[in-house]
């Protein structure tokens, strides 16, 4: 199917950051032609984010996030509820599309009834880095031989409204990290696929909130402290390898994950606290069997190994199960498993 413009809703979840919101907001419409509807859901700002937005922009939808727990994986979920486009795009609040052309750019890369999210290259200026599709990796692929990923940015991306339903969405119990990585390994066992899109970037320019708490401690208690999300991280890694890695390839991923756990604990200098993190890890991860859907061997390899130009449509496609018959729905259940 081709995809234009008008098949697309742009999502965002924003908190105190107006200037920035407003920034992206400008992106979206300056696109040609511009998404019919932009729904931003605010959560619980400070700031003067809400009125400004409905005094400035009429054309934007602007709502309040139903909960006060700053839980944007959920907020993204919930947006989806709101959105009646074949096609969304979830777009960070600190990020803008460079180009009047970015989204005409990206949406030929839905070229295959497998593909299901198509991400956008994003360059970040502040480290002069590519977060996503670098142009050495991107620059001789086409819709009709499109790059494929496994780990994607997950708000600069284009989603298909139909799978991203059909699959419930992002496990919001994850919060943040791996939240990608689940919902990918969860897509190809299904037998769809992610696609890099071969097209103008987003920014990501990442931006201070406008109004702030005191600096958080380095405290494991503290929401988004340093601390707090290395023992999340680890966590989120550990049950994704509980809930998904095949018992043949646990040892070796086991391993590699003792190597990041070991360095992400040395950079905050708080080597000392990996016997705790992992001690925390385990209640979550034995949680996690219950609903362990593991991947067979040769299919995990083929996930792990998506970013290889011999992974294509043609050469997957032997190995992946027949698209499921999706259903048309106005509503997205929450997964709410640990």
């Amino acid at each position: 199917m081709q995809y234009t413009n008008a098949d697309v809703t742009a999502l965002i979840c924003t908190r105190n950051r107006c200037n920035v919101l407003c920034r992206a907001i400008d992106s979206l419409l300056s696109q040609q032609p511009a998404p019919p509807q932009i729904i931003v859901m605010d959560d619980h700002s400070d700031d003067d984010t809400f009125t400004h937005i409905q005094e400035h922009y009429p054309q934007v939808t602007i709502i309040k996030a139903p909960d006060t727990d700053h839980n944007f994986i959920r907020h993204r979920n919930n947006l989806f509820k709101h959105v009646q486009t074949p096609l969304a795009l979830i777009l960070d609040d600190d990020a803008y599309l460079s180009s009047p052309n970015t989204l005409t750019d990206a949406l030929p890369f839905f070229s295959h009834p497998r593909i299901a999210i198509v991400g956008i290259p994003c360059f970040n200026p502040q480290t002069n880095r590519w977060e996503q599709g670098n142009p050495d990796l991107i620059q001789a692929t086409s819709p009709q031989s499109p790059r494929l990923i496994n780990a994607y940015l997950e708000a600069t991306t284009l989603y298909r409204t139909d799978v991203y339903r059909h699959l419930q969405g992002f496990r919001t119990s994850l919060r943040v990290y791996t939240e990608a990585s689940d919902l990918s390994i969860r897509l190809f066992a299904q037998g769809f696929l992610i696609a890099l899109a071969n097209s103008n970037h987003i920014i990501h320019d990442p931006a201070n909130r406008s109004v702030s708490a005191s600096p958080a401690p380095q405290s494991p208690s503290t929401p988004y402290s340093p601390l707090w999300r290395a023992d999340l991280h680890t966590t989120n890694n550990l049950i994704f390898t509980t809930r998904y890695v095949p018992f043949t390839r646990i040892p070796p991923v086991f391993f590699n994950q003792l190597s990041t756990i070991y360095r992400r604990y040395a950079n905050l200098s708080y080597r000392r606290r990996i016997p705790l993190a992992l001690i925390k890890s385990f209640l979550p991860c034995l949680k996690a069997l219950s609903s362990r859907a593991p991947l067979s061997t040769g299919n995990y390899l083929r996930w792990c190994n998506l970013l290889q130009p011999e992974s294509t449509i043609q050469t997957l496609n032997p190995h992946l199960p027949p698209l499921p018959d999706l259903p048309q729905t106005d509503s997205i259940p929450q997964l709410t498993a640990t």
